[in-house]
């Protein structure tokens, strides 16, 4: 049996504000580190943004 590919369970969120971006984009960024796949999340080599979300 294949394990499945999502996890079960999931959140996601309306992005309604520079602010709110921001501290989903940390909160992303910081993810690697707290799984203990890198000492910093400045060490994942697959982190950062494809297209920055401008907010007016």
């Amino acid at each position: 049996m294949e394990a499945p590919l999502w996890q079960p369970g999931f959140h996601d969120y309306i992005l309604r504000s520079s602010e709110s971006y921001s501290q989903k984009w940390i909160y992303v960024f910081q993810n690697p580190e707290r799984a203990e796949l890198v000492k910093s999340a400045h060490d994942w080599k697959w982190q950062g943004e494809i297209e920055v979300i401008g907010f007016d």
